[in-house]
Protein backbone atom coordinates (compact mmCIF):
# COMPACT_ATOMS: atom_id res chain seq x y z
CA UNK A 1 0.00 0.00 0.00
CA UNK A 2 1.44 3.34 -1.06
CA UNK A 3 -1.35 5.56 0.32
CA UNK A 4 -2.39 4.33 3.79
CA UNK A 5 -5.07 7.00 4.38
CA UNK A 6 -8.15 5.19 5.69
CA UNK A 7 -11.73 5.93 4.67
CA UNK A 8 -15.15 5.71 6.28
CA UNK A 9 -18.42 6.10 4.42
CA UNK A 10 -22.13 5.56 4.85
CA UNK A 11 -24.43 3.08 3.18
CA UNK A 12 -27.92 3.81 4.46
CA UNK A 13 -27.70 4.28 8.23
CA UNK A 14 -24.55 2.13 8.49
CA UNK A 15 -21.04 3.60 8.63
CA UNK A 16 -18.31 1.40 7.17
CA UNK A 17 -14.72 2.07 8.16
CA UNK A 18 -11.43 0.47 7.17
CA UNK A 19 -8.42 -0.09 9.41
CA UNK A 20 -4.79 -0.93 8.66
CA UNK A 21 -2.42 -2.03 11.41
CA UNK A 22 1.13 -1.73 10.06
CA UNK A 23 2.55 -3.16 13.30
CA UNK A 24 0.93 -6.52 12.59
CA UNK A 25 2.56 -8.72 11.41
CA UNK A 26 5.64 -7.27 13.10
CA UNK A 27 8.11 -8.94 10.73
CA UNK A 28 6.80 -7.11 7.63
CA UNK A 29 8.03 -3.72 6.44
CA UNK A 30 6.50 -0.25 6.23
CA UNK A 31 2.91 0.01 5.07
CA UNK A 32 2.29 -3.75 4.97
CA UNK A 33 -0.07 -4.87 7.70
CA UNK A 34 -3.36 -6.40 8.80
CA UNK A 35 -6.50 -4.91 7.24
CA UNK A 36 -10.09 -5.14 8.43
CA UNK A 37 -13.47 -3.40 8.20
CA UNK A 38 -16.08 -2.38 10.77
CA UNK A 39 -19.79 -1.53 10.45
CA UNK A 40 -21.45 0.75 12.99
CA UNK A 41 -24.79 2.49 13.51
CA UNK A 42 -26.33 4.58 16.32
CA UNK A 43 -28.99 2.58 18.19
CA UNK A 44 -31.66 3.98 20.53
CA UNK A 45 -34.48 1.47 20.19
CA UNK A 46 -35.23 -2.17 19.45
CA UNK A 47 -36.67 -1.13 16.08
CA UNK A 48 -33.43 0.66 15.13
CA UNK A 49 -31.46 -2.37 16.30
CA UNK A 50 -33.46 -4.74 14.08
CA UNK A 51 -33.22 -2.38 11.09
CA UNK A 52 -29.48 -1.90 11.51
CA UNK A 53 -28.76 -5.61 11.83
CA UNK A 54 -30.79 -6.27 8.68
CA UNK A 55 -28.92 -3.50 6.84
CA UNK A 56 -25.56 -4.92 7.94
CA UNK A 57 -26.47 -8.29 6.43
CA UNK A 58 -27.53 -6.64 3.17
CA UNK A 59 -24.36 -4.52 3.03
CA UNK A 60 -22.14 -7.52 3.71
CA UNK A 61 -23.84 -9.37 0.84
CA UNK A 62 -23.42 -6.43 -1.56
CA UNK A 63 -19.88 -5.75 -0.36
CA UNK A 64 -18.81 -9.29 -1.17
CA UNK A 65 -19.84 -8.63 -4.79
CA UNK A 66 -18.70 -5.02 -5.10
CA UNK A 67 -15.30 -5.71 -3.54
CA UNK A 68 -14.43 -7.30 -6.91
CA UNK A 69 -14.53 -3.85 -8.53
CA UNK A 70 -12.25 -2.34 -5.90
CA UNK A 71 -9.70 -5.15 -5.51
CA UNK A 72 -10.27 -7.74 -8.25
CA UNK A 73 -11.85 -10.44 -6.08
CA UNK A 74 -14.78 -10.90 -3.65
CA UNK A 75 -14.36 -9.72 -0.06
CA UNK A 76 -14.75 -13.33 1.07
CA UNK A 77 -12.70 -14.83 -1.72
CA UNK A 78 -12.43 -18.56 -2.32
CA UNK A 79 -9.20 -19.90 -0.82
CA UNK A 80 -7.55 -23.27 -1.29
CA UNK A 81 -6.80 -24.88 2.07
CA UNK A 82 -4.96 -28.20 2.28
CA UNK A 83 -6.82 -30.84 4.28
CA UNK A 84 -6.32 -34.53 5.00
CA UNK A 85 -9.73 -36.26 4.93
CA UNK A 86 -10.07 -39.49 6.87
CA UNK A 87 -12.49 -41.13 4.45
CA UNK A 88 -14.63 -40.36 1.37
CA UNK A 89 -17.66 -38.14 1.99
CA UNK A 90 -20.39 -40.09 3.76
CA UNK A 91 -17.96 -42.80 4.93
CA UNK A 92 -16.09 -43.45 8.17
CA UNK A 93 -13.26 -45.79 9.01
CA UNK A 94 -10.21 -46.60 11.08
CA UNK A 95 -7.70 -44.65 8.95
CA UNK A 96 -6.74 -42.18 11.70
CA UNK A 97 -5.91 -44.88 14.26
CA UNK A 98 -4.14 -46.98 11.67
CA UNK A 99 -2.00 -44.02 10.51
CA UNK A 100 -0.91 -43.35 14.11
CA UNK A 101 0.04 -47.01 14.60
CA UNK A 102 2.08 -47.04 11.39
CA UNK A 103 3.83 -43.77 12.25
CA UNK A 104 4.66 -45.09 15.71
CA UNK A 105 6.12 -48.25 14.20
CA UNK A 106 7.84 -46.81 11.12
CA UNK A 107 8.44 -43.17 12.07
CA UNK A 108 7.83 -40.14 9.85
CA UNK A 109 5.93 -36.88 9.84
CA UNK A 110 2.28 -36.83 10.88
CA UNK A 111 0.76 -34.53 8.25
CA UNK A 112 -2.49 -34.49 10.23
CA UNK A 113 -0.70 -32.51 12.92
CA UNK A 114 0.14 -29.65 10.53
CA UNK A 115 -2.35 -26.81 10.32
CA UNK A 116 -2.30 -24.91 7.03
CA UNK A 117 -3.94 -21.47 7.02
CA UNK A 118 -4.63 -19.40 3.94
CA UNK A 119 -3.82 -15.72 4.35
CA UNK A 120 -4.63 -13.39 1.44
CA UNK A 121 -2.26 -10.58 0.48
CA UNK A 122 -3.16 -7.62 -1.68
CA UNK A 123 -0.61 -5.24 -3.19
CA UNK A 124 -2.38 -1.98 -4.05
CA UNK A 125 -1.62 1.73 -4.35
CA UNK A 126 -4.33 2.70 -1.83
CA UNK A 127 -6.84 1.24 0.59
CA UNK A 128 -9.94 -0.07 -1.22
CA UNK A 129 -12.99 0.85 0.85
CA UNK A 130 -13.72 4.21 -0.83
CA UNK A 131 -14.02 2.52 -4.24
CA UNK A 132 -15.97 -0.40 -2.76
CA UNK A 133 -18.57 1.88 -1.14
CA UNK A 134 -18.96 3.80 -4.40
CA UNK A 135 -19.40 0.46 -6.17
CA UNK A 136 -22.19 -0.50 -3.74
CA UNK A 137 -24.08 2.73 -4.46
CA UNK A 138 -23.67 2.25 -8.23
CA UNK A 139 -24.58 -1.44 -8.03
CA UNK A 140 -27.82 -0.71 -6.18
CA UNK A 141 -28.83 1.80 -8.85
CA UNK A 142 -27.73 -0.32 -11.83
CA UNK A 143 -29.94 -1.74 -14.55
CA UNK A 144 -31.24 -5.30 -14.42
CA UNK A 145 -28.81 -6.37 -17.16
CA UNK A 146 -25.81 -4.92 -15.31
CA UNK A 147 -26.83 -6.53 -12.02
CA UNK A 148 -27.25 -9.85 -13.82
CA UNK A 149 -23.77 -9.50 -15.30
CA UNK A 150 -22.31 -8.72 -11.87
CA UNK A 151 -24.04 -11.80 -10.45
CA UNK A 152 -22.60 -14.04 -13.19
CA UNK A 153 -19.14 -12.61 -12.56
CA UNK A 154 -19.56 -13.05 -8.82
CA UNK A 155 -20.74 -16.65 -9.13
CA UNK A 156 -17.72 -17.41 -11.35
CA UNK A 157 -15.28 -16.05 -8.76
CA UNK A 158 -17.05 -17.80 -5.88
CA UNK A 159 -17.19 -21.20 -7.60
CA UNK A 160 -15.04 -23.91 -6.06
CA UNK A 161 -15.31 -26.17 -9.11
CA UNK A 162 -13.11 -25.17 -12.07
CA UNK A 163 -15.64 -25.95 -14.81
CA UNK A 164 -18.41 -24.07 -12.98
CA UNK A 165 -16.17 -21.00 -12.90
CA UNK A 166 -15.51 -21.30 -16.64
CA UNK A 167 -19.24 -21.72 -17.37
CA UNK A 168 -20.24 -18.58 -15.43
CA UNK A 169 -17.45 -16.59 -17.09
CA UNK A 170 -18.69 -17.72 -20.51
CA UNK A 171 -22.29 -16.72 -19.65
CA UNK A 172 -20.97 -13.32 -18.59
CA UNK A 173 -19.08 -12.94 -21.87
CA UNK A 174 -22.26 -13.71 -23.77
CA UNK A 175 -24.06 -10.89 -21.97
CA UNK A 176 -21.13 -8.49 -22.46
CA UNK A 177 -21.23 -9.19 -26.20
CA UNK A 178 -24.89 -8.16 -26.28
CA UNK A 179 -24.28 -5.02 -24.22
CA UNK A 180 -21.19 -3.73 -26.04
CA UNK A 181 -21.87 -1.17 -28.76
CA UNK A 182 -20.93 -2.01 -32.35
CA UNK A 183 -22.04 -4.22 -35.23
CA UNK A 184 -18.98 -6.46 -35.53
CA UNK A 185 -16.99 -8.24 -32.86
CA UNK A 186 -14.00 -6.05 -33.71
CA UNK A 187 -16.14 -2.95 -33.15
CA UNK A 188 -17.34 -4.33 -29.82
CA UNK A 189 -13.79 -5.18 -28.70
CA UNK A 190 -12.80 -1.60 -29.48
CA UNK A 191 -15.41 -0.45 -26.96
CA UNK A 192 -13.60 -2.09 -24.05
CA UNK A 193 -11.61 0.21 -21.74
CA UNK A 194 -7.99 0.88 -22.72
CA UNK A 195 -6.79 -0.67 -19.45
CA UNK A 196 -8.39 -3.96 -20.52
CA UNK A 197 -6.62 -3.89 -23.90
CA UNK A 198 -3.26 -3.37 -22.19
CA UNK A 199 -3.70 -6.44 -20.00
CA UNK A 200 -5.41 -8.88 -22.41
CA UNK A 201 -3.41 -11.92 -23.49
CA UNK A 202 -5.85 -12.94 -26.25
CA UNK A 203 -8.60 -11.34 -28.33
CA UNK A 204 -12.31 -11.16 -27.59
CA UNK A 205 -12.90 -13.42 -30.59
CA UNK A 206 -10.59 -16.04 -29.11
CA UNK A 207 -12.55 -15.96 -25.84
CA UNK A 208 -15.83 -16.64 -27.63
CA UNK A 209 -14.21 -19.39 -29.70
CA UNK A 210 -12.99 -21.13 -26.52
CA UNK A 211 -16.35 -20.67 -24.79
CA UNK A 212 -18.20 -22.41 -27.63
CA UNK A 213 -15.66 -24.99 -28.76
CA UNK A 214 -14.15 -26.55 -25.64
CA UNK A 215 -15.86 -29.33 -23.71
CA UNK A 216 -14.86 -27.79 -20.37
CA UNK A 217 -16.95 -24.64 -20.81
CA UNK A 218 -20.33 -24.61 -22.58
CA UNK A 219 -20.92 -27.15 -25.35
CA UNK A 220 -20.09 -30.86 -25.29
CA UNK A 221 -20.91 -31.99 -28.83
CA UNK A 222 -18.80 -31.04 -31.86
CA UNK A 223 -20.59 -33.39 -34.28
CA UNK A 224 -23.77 -35.30 -33.31
CA UNK A 225 -22.79 -38.09 -35.70
CA UNK A 226 -20.83 -40.49 -33.57
CA UNK A 227 -21.07 -38.36 -31.47
CA UNK A 228 -17.81 -36.44 -31.73
CA UNK A 229 -16.96 -34.37 -28.65
CA UNK A 230 -15.21 -31.03 -28.38
CA UNK A 231 -11.65 -31.30 -27.16
CA UNK A 232 -10.73 -30.04 -23.68
CA UNK A 233 -8.84 -26.85 -22.91
CA UNK A 234 -5.08 -27.07 -22.74
CA UNK A 235 -3.43 -25.76 -19.56
CA UNK A 236 -2.38 -22.59 -21.39
CA UNK A 237 -5.86 -22.07 -22.85
CA UNK A 238 -7.47 -22.55 -19.43
CA UNK A 239 -5.13 -20.03 -17.80
CA UNK A 240 -5.63 -17.43 -20.54
CA UNK A 241 -9.40 -17.89 -20.64
CA UNK A 242 -9.81 -17.47 -16.89
CA UNK A 243 -7.57 -14.42 -16.74
CA UNK A 244 -8.91 -12.65 -19.83
CA UNK A 245 -12.60 -13.44 -19.29
CA UNK A 246 -12.40 -12.10 -15.74
CA UNK A 247 -10.62 -8.99 -17.01
CA UNK A 248 -13.20 -8.32 -19.73
CA UNK A 249 -16.13 -8.69 -17.30
CA UNK A 250 -14.45 -6.58 -14.63
CA UNK A 251 -13.42 -3.90 -17.10
CA UNK A 252 -16.84 -3.66 -18.73
CA UNK A 253 -18.64 -3.54 -15.38
CA UNK A 254 -16.28 -0.88 -13.98
CA UNK A 255 -16.75 1.18 -17.13
CA UNK A 256 -20.54 0.83 -16.91
CA UNK A 257 -20.58 1.84 -13.23
CA UNK A 258 -18.06 4.66 -13.82
CA UNK A 259 -15.48 3.04 -11.51
CA UNK A 260 -11.71 2.87 -11.79
CA UNK A 261 -10.62 -0.56 -13.05
CA UNK A 262 -8.44 -2.22 -10.40
CA UNK A 263 -5.29 -3.85 -11.79
CA UNK A 264 -4.00 -5.25 -8.52
CA UNK A 265 -1.53 -8.00 -7.74
CA UNK A 266 -3.04 -10.67 -5.52
CA UNK A 267 -0.87 -13.10 -3.59
CA UNK A 268 -2.18 -16.07 -1.60
CA UNK A 269 0.25 -16.73 1.23
CA UNK A 270 0.04 -19.85 3.39
CA UNK A 271 1.66 -20.37 6.76
CA UNK A 272 2.28 -23.58 8.62
CA UNK A 273 2.01 -23.93 12.41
Amino acid sequence: IEDTASYSGRVGRITLAEHLDTDDPKDLPGSVGSYWLTMEAPISSRKEFDQSVSECFDIADDLDRCWIYATGEPFLAVRVVISFPQAPDGWSGNTRDLRKQLLHREGGLDAEGIETRSRPWMLAPRLPLRNAVEAIHQYRAASSATRTLIELHYQALKSTQGEARLFFLAKGLELVRALLAGRTLKDKEGGLPEAVHRELRRSLGWLYDMANNRIDIRHVILNPQGPELHRPLSDAERSDFRKDADLVLRGFICDTLDLELPIIELVDARTKD
